[in-house]
């Protein structure tokens, strides 16, 4: 959670409208780290995240003074900047994976006997990216582009709920070798891990991920189909 947090501090000081005083930034962190753990306990009738565990203000204060010693430059260094986004998308993936659980037994199935759908989905994509739509105030994130934060945490959730609820399941001889318990949740979880961590790390892999070769093909469709529409005016 350290870990996870010096990277949130690191994003909250390169903005200077985030700059203010001490309190004003250390609740701008904690806005900004556990936002969906703020956001889904106010929607499913739960303790908000940071007031129901005595661990995350320390180690928020702890985060805060710690980036502000060593300075960003520091943090970004190779090596360090790789372990702390390691953390930030194992604490991510934590996050996404718990509020998917909660969610799923505190929401009732309607339509779908088995298991509640969209407010599952819904709460663990909140859970991975709740703090970009606190602290701005709204939607405006999402507005004009859909920033990648928003976009794992939509696909990781989507990922998790299939695994979970065994729509989809990993090659026995993965899970025998990599997982030690059989359970789907564990196993949804180790995917999203895999998923997030993968594309924080090596970049380029978002850009080979289906939804987006699909959106690539039609914009070059719908791109084409004005250009013939033009000549033929």
């Amino acid at each position: 959670m350290f870990l996870y947090l010096t990277v949130v501090e690191i994003k909250r000081r390169s903005d200077p409208r985030r700059s203010g005083t001490l309190l004003f930034e250390l609740i701008v962190l904690t806005v900004m780290g556990f936002g969906g753990g703020i956001i889904n306990p106010v929607l499913l009738g739960q303790v908000p995240f940071p007031m129901g565990s005595d661990v995350v203000i320390p180690c928020i204060v702890l985060a805060y003074f710690f980036v502000r010693l060593l300075g960003s430059d520091l943090m970004q260094m190779p090596g360090i900047y790789h372990l702390r986004h390691i953390a930030f998308e194992l604490v991510r993936s934590k996050l996404i994976h718990g509020w998917c659980i909660k969610s799923a037994q505190i929401i009732p199935s309607t339509y779908f006997h088995q298991f509640p759908v969209f407010g599952v989905l819904t709460a663990g994509a909140i859970g991975g990216c709740g703090g970009l739509f606190l602290i701005n105030g709204g939607l405006s994130p999402i507005k004009n582009a859909m920033p990648w934060s928003v976009e794992s945490a939509v696909a990781a959730s989507a990922l998790h709920f299939v695994f979970a609820n065994s729509l989809v399941s990993l090659p026995p001889v993965v899970s025998a070798t990599l997982l030690s318990s059989e359970d789907v949740s564990t196993a949804a979880h180790f995917v999203i891990v895999v998923f997030l961590v993968l594309t924080r790390l090596v970049p380029i892999t978002q850009k080979i991920l289906p939804w987006r070769i699909l959106s690539i093909f039609s914009t070059a469709t719908t791109m084409s189909t004005i250009k013939k529409k033009s000549k033929d005016e």
